[in-house]
């Protein structure tokens, strides 16, 4: 980020009262559950364009179909858009599976054909279909933090759990199971006063 975002970053997180700055030292996070249940409470993933799919050869979405998935978005030719790996199936890649939930929850950046081709998926117009591509509202917010995981981007795992906390198959469940594992932790330790610079 540039220094000028960064600093209006701080700045409105002092405001908000989840960011304490000391003179000479390293600025401190406080209140991050607030701060995660007001992020929870403004965002949902419908918030995104969702494009429901189905397979290509009507195949049910069961285990191997999202084992073959997986290999197709490992082997996406070079063109391909950039895409982030979102909800449960992204959890795996954390190891923090929980829920049996078979949804599939993918970003993509720009025009979904090729995407869609090379993943053999058909648009659905069943707004229920397993699996759901979706072209972020807030693209920085989505590609900005992805990792590489077992050779699938993958979003981070904040941005998972802000997009399982919604989900109505078992996404709710999920989302605390990610909490308790991981992202509580990570917030906890973000919250302890750090070192001197």
């Amino acid at each position: 980020m540039s220094p000028p975002l960064v600093y209006r970053w701080a700045a409105a997180m002092e405001r908000s009262g989840y960011l304490t700055k000391r003179m000479g030292r390293v600025p401190v996070l406080e209140n991050l559950n607030p701060l995660l249940g007001e992020w929870r409470g403004r965002y949902r993933v419908s918030d995104n364009d969702p494009m429901p799919c189905s397979p290509v050869f009507g195949e049910r979405v069961d285990e191997p179909f999202r084992e073959g998935f997986l290999d197709r978005l490992r082997h996406l030719p070079g063109n391909a858009h950039l895409y982030a790996l979102t909800g449960h199936l992204a959890c795996r890649f954390y190891r923090l599976k929980h829920s049996e939930a078979r949804s599939i929850h993918l970003y993509f950046s720009r025009e979904p054909s090729a995407l869609m081709e090379g993943l053999q998926l058909v648009p659905s117009a069943d707004p229920r279909a397993p699996i759901v591509l979706l072209r972020p509202r807030h693209p920085r917010s989505v590609f900005g933090g992805i990792s590489p995981l077992d050779g699938v981007s993958v979003c981070d795992i904040l941005q998972v759990y802000l997009d399982l906390y919604h989900l109505l198959d078992r996404g709710r469940e999920q989302a605390d199971f990610v909490h308790e594992r991981m992202l509580g932790p990570l917030l906890r330790n973000a919250a302890e006063p750090q070192d001197d610079f």
